[in-house]
C-alpha cells in the first residue's frame, strides 16, 4: 500500500511515480498560460492509482489534453480539422422547432438517437438500419456457464449474426441522454434539460459466447459498422419534423479561445475574460464566421474547453441521403 503523504518514499512508489509522470514534462512547455492549464501532478494520479486505477488513468488522458489546451493556446500546436469518428453528440433543429440528436460516445460502444414527434414506424426503423424483428435467443445467466441456460429477447429487433459471434440488438424503449448541448438559429448557446421522448439505440455489452451465440455482441467496431446508418436514420426523422435548419455538434476538447482568434472567427466573451479559465461553466466564449457558430464553454479539471459547433442547413432541396452525407462530410469534420 503506497502511503498518500508521500508516495515516493519507497523505491515501489517511486516506480509508481516515474510510471504516473511518464510524458508529463512541465520543462517543455512555456508558463505562458499555465495557469490556465495545470496539469495534475504525479503524486495524485499514485494516490489515485493506488485507490481506484480508473481514475487515474483519467488523470492521465486529462493531462494529455491539457497539455494539448496549453500548447494550443501558446500558438506552439496549430489546430488541424479531423474527422470525428467517435465523441460527438449532434443535434439536428427543423423549423416546426422540433429536434432529433445523435450521440456517438468516445468509447464507440453504442449509438443513441433520440427525437420529438412521433414514434418513427418499425417498418422504416429496420429498413434503414438494416435489422429485423428479434427472436428469443439462447442465454446463459450463470458466469461459470455451468446452469441457469434458457431464452432472452434482449429488445425487438437485431442486425445480421456477426462471424465472431452475437449479434447488435436495437431498442426503442429506453431513454436516451438527459442532457445535450446546442446553439440556436440565433446564434445563442443552450444546454435544455428534458428528453426528447422517443429513442433508437443500439444495447452496449459484450453478451455472446459459444453458448449464447446470438447475445449482444457491443464491441466498438461491431457497433460502429452502423454509423452510418444511424446518420441516415436521424436525418430522415429530421424531415418528417420539418424542414431541417441547423446542426449543432458537440466533441470534446477541440480548440481553446486563441484558436478562434487565429482561425478568423469574430469572437466575444460571453462569460470570464480572455487568458482566464476558471473552468466548469464559468467561462463561455462564442466565435461567428459565415454561416458557423462555435461556443466554447470551460469545462473540469480534465478537459479544457468543449467545442459545440452549429452550420446552417442551406436552402437548397436536400434529401435525407444528402443531408446524412453532409453530416460526415462537413458536420463530423472539425
Amino acid at each position: 500500500m503506497i502511503q498518500d503523504s508521500d508516495p515516493a518514499d519507497s523505491p515501489e512508489g517511486e516506480a509508481l511515480l516515474r510510471a504516473a509522470t511518464e510524458g508529463i514534462d512541465d520543462s517543455a512547455l512555456s508558463t505562458g498560460a499555465s495557469d490556465q492549464y495545470p496539469l495534475i501532478s504525479g503524486d495524485e494520479i499514485v494516490v489515485a492509482d493506488d485507490h481506484d486505477p480508473v481514475a487515474g488513468a483519467y488523470m492521465r488522458w486529462g493531462n494529455e489534453e491539457l497539455k494539448r489546451g496549453r500548447l494550443q493556446a501558446e500558438g506552439e500546436i496549430i489546430r488541424q480539422p479531423e474527422e470525428h469518428k467517435t465523441n460527438w453528440h449532434l443535434v439536428i433543429d427543423t423549423d416546426s422547432g422540433k429536434k432529433v440528436a445523435l450521440w456517438s460516445p468516445w468509447t464507440g460502444e453504442h449509438f443513441t438517437l433520440t427525437y420529438d414527434g412521433e414514434p418513427l414506424a418499425d417498418d422504416e426503423i429496420k429498413g434503414i438500419l438494416g435489422v429485423e424483428d428479434a427472436k428469443p435467443v439462447r442465454w446463459i445467466f450463470d458466469d461459470t456457464l455451468t446452469e441457469g441456460t434458457g431464452t432472452r429477447q434482449w429488445s425487438p429487433f437485431y442486425g445480421p449474426r456477426i462471424s465472431e459471434g452475437g449479434r447488435v440488438w436495437v431498442d426503442t424503449s429506453k431513454y436516451g441522454p438527459s442532457s445535450y448541448r446546442l446553439i440556436d438559429e440565433h446564434g445563442n448557446f443552450h444546454q435544455p434539460s428534458g428528453r426528447l421522448p422517443n429513442t433508437v439505440r443500439t444495447l452496449e455489452g459484450l453478451f455472446f459466447s459459444n453458448e449464447s451465440p446470438e447475445s449482444p455482441n457491443g464491441k466498438p467496431e461491431v457497433i460502429q459498422e452502423y454509423r452510418e446508418k444511424f446518420i441516415l436514420l436521424a436525418a430522415t426523422i429530421a424531415f418528417k419534423l420539418g424542414k431541417p435548419k441547423g446542426i449543432s455538434t458537440e466533441f470534446g476538447f477541440i480548440m481553446t479561445p486563441e484558436d478562434l482568434q487565429r482561425e478568423g472567427y469574430e469572437v466575444q466573451w460571453v462569460k470570464g475574460e480572455a487568458g482566464v479559465r476558471e473552468g466548469y461553466g464559468e467561462d463561455l466564449v462564442i466565435g461567428r464566421k459565415g454561416n458557423e457558430t462555435i461556443a466554447l464553454e470551460s469545462a473540469n479539471s480534465l478537459v479544457p474547453w468543449v467545442s459545440v459547433r452549429r452550420l446552417e442547413v442551406e436552402d437548397s432541396p436536400m434529401t435525407p441521403y444528402q443531408l446524412a452525407q453532409r453530416i460526415i462530410e462537413r458536420d463530423l469534420y472539425f
